[in-house]
């Protein structure tokens, strides 16, 4: 399997860093503004049946639910909204419900009870959209009268508007990511040139030239300590070569003896034909040699 380059895994690194810190950024905003048009949202329907509440109290408004019920169709002014107005237990004096809703179990607070966005009911539609209710009582310009306010809203534009911002958000990360990546990797090579560097002057010294070293000048001091170590390593290697070499010579000139005795012996010896007394000292003579290389080759 190829390992991956230093260069390459640091760039890797700094994106995945930038995808954790853009993405929980980028969460963090996407759920404040989710939060901030929730309570708009609330705000706006809470607002709407205080309205309506107000517009009960008035003997000219219920002669308008009466008579004229489709100005409150107007009032809504959005198809994805729901309005019930109705006597407790009756069929409804009014019901604004363009995209047939179900009317939401909704247990309606008391006329004395004043309104706030803890009313407004969440929940979901079949589809997953959020859907908003609030519903109260309010007294009518009778006062031995309650009627019932239903209000709610189908929240299919605050969905869509999310989505377009969480995917907006999903590419921005992508694309900080990338840009990161790029940058980490460019930013990389460029502080790895001192490595490159060294790299070139420890290939640059071989048998030839032990005595060179790694110049420090131009090397970032985190480098300081690995040159330093490199050198002192070239100078006990440089020494323990010219040992080697001395050495060798050494055993070469302890060599030489022996072996130039050996040689011209048996050249003497086989220069004319001898007595088996000769040849008897030749080999005593030439054993006592043997014996000295050895003796030699166990020394060293």
């Amino acid at each position: 399997m190829t390992q991956l380059s230093l260069t390459t895994r640091l760039a890797l690194l700094f994106a995945i860093l930038s995808v954790a810190v853009l993405g929980t950024v980028g969460t963090g905003l996407y759920r404040e503004l989710e939060t901030q048009l929730s309570l708009r949202d609330d705000a706006a329907l809470v607002t709407r049946v205080d309205q309506i509440r107000t517009l009960l109290q008035d003997a000219n408004t219920m002669e308008l639910v009466r008579d004229k019920p489709r100005l409150f169709e107007n009032m809504l002014g959005n198809p994805e909204s729901l309005l019930v107005l109705r006597f407790a237990g009756q069929a409804p004096l009014i019901e604004v419900n363009p995209g047939q809703m179900p009317i939401p179990q909704v247990m309606p607070l008391a006329a004395e009870t004043r309104l706030a966005l803890s009313a407004v009911q969440h929940t979901v539609d079949a589809h997953g959209i959020p859907f908003i209710a609030v519903a109260a009582t309010t007294r009518t310009a009778d006062p031995q009268q309650t009627i019932e306010v239903i209000a709610g809203r189908l929240m299919s534009e605050r969905t869509r508007l999310l989505h377009g911002y969480r995917d907006r958000i999903v590419m921005l990360v992508a694309i900080g990511a990338a840009l990161a990546a790029f940058a980490a990797f460019i930013l990389v090579r460029v502080g790895l040139k001192p490595l490159r560097g060294l790299a070139r002057q420890t290939d640059s010294i071989g048998m030839a030239n032990l005595g060179a070293r790694i110049d420090e000048a131009g090397m970032p001091s985190e480098l300081s300590p690995l040159i330093g170590a490199f050198n002192a390593m070239l100078v006990r290697l440089s020494a323990g070569f010219s040992q080697m070499s001395q050495l060798s010579a050494d055993m070469a000139h302890d060599l030489r003896t022996p072996i130039s005795n050996l040689l011209g012996q048996t050249e003497v010896a086989l220069g004319q034909k001898r007595s088996v007394d000769y040849y008897e000292t030749l080999l005593a003579s030439n054993f006592e040699e043997f014996q000295r290389l050895s003796r030699m080759i166990d020394n060293m």
